[in-house]
């Protein structure tokens, strides 16, 4: 049996961008909510090191239940 989770628009327009990571409801929910509102705000810089690598560890921490492959193959690092 599947359980059947209704997604915001946003959450909707995360899953359609990367089909190929089988994301689950809450997670395209979190990455649309944190992501997708702060993208003009250069937030991911804060969580660089100062050689300018991305500490991923930083970004789990402010994208909680989006594990390391998915933060990997979504934003390049």
């Amino acid at each position: 049996r599947v359980k059947q989770v209704s997604l915001t628009p946003e959450a909707n327009a995360v899953k359609s961008m990367f089909p190929h990571l089988r994301l689950r409801g809450e997670q395209c929910d979190t990455i649309a909510r944190v992501a997708g509102v702060q993208i003009g705000k250069n937030w991911i810089d804060e969580c660089r090191n100062e050689n300018g690598k991305v500490i991923i560890k930083q970004l789990q921490e402010k994208l909680p239940g989006v594990g390391r492959p998915t933060i990997k193959a979504i934003f390049g690092v």
